[in-house]
Formats: structure tokens, C-alpha cells, sequence
């Protein structure tokens, strides 16, 4: 079972690792982001005022950053792994 965890409880290493990750492979791309964790961090820690993470058995599944000022926002695509597909997916579309 996944947990959600909120913005001062993850590690923007720890998701910028995850994103470059999954960025590595074709089928869990997001254009915009690259494969590069530092790059990816100093992006993160610039655009994301807001982030959500799913963790499972202490591991990161999925992560959703949102960048948000006062007449807009920018959502960083939902990065969610294989095993995140099947269980926080499913739950989170059911709501």
C-alpha cells in the first residue's frame, strides 16, 4: 500500500533522482524534463511550489510538482513508476 507525502517531507534529490530515472525510458518519458538529476533539481527548486510524492515500503512510486503563482500554475506531469501504475493510478482516478 502507497502513502502520500507532502512537500517539506521529500527529498528533491532523492525526486530529481526519480525523474531522471524514469526520464531514461521511453515509456515513462515527460518531454520537458530531462536525464540529468542536477539539472532536474535546480529546476525543481526554482518552478515547484507545491509537491505530492506516493512512497512504498520507503520508496518513491510517483511524484506531482505544481508551480503555481497568482493568475496561473504549471503542473510537473505525474511521474509514477510501474508499480505506482497499478496502485496509485487506479486510486487516484477512482476520486
Amino acid at each position: 500500500m502507497h502513502t502520500l507525502i507532502n512537500q517539506k517531507d521529500i527529498s528533491p534529490g532523492d525526486t530529481a533522482d526519480f525523474i531522471a530515472e524514469l526520464n531514461q525510458h521511453n515509456e515513462y518519458r515527460i518531454g520537458f524534463c530531462g536525464t540529468d538529476a542536477e539539472e532536474i533539481l535546480d529546476s525543481m527548486e526554482e518552478d515547484n511550489s507545491e509537491m505530492v510524492a506516493a512512497v512504498e515500503s520507503g520508496t518513491m512510486i510517483g511524484f506531482i510538482g505544481i508551480d503555481a503563482d497568482d493568475d496561473s500554475a504549471e503542473v510537473w506531469e505525474p511521474f509514477v513508476d510501474s508499480v505506482g501504475l497499478l496502485t496509485v493510478c487506479p486510486i487516484q482516478f477512482r476520486h
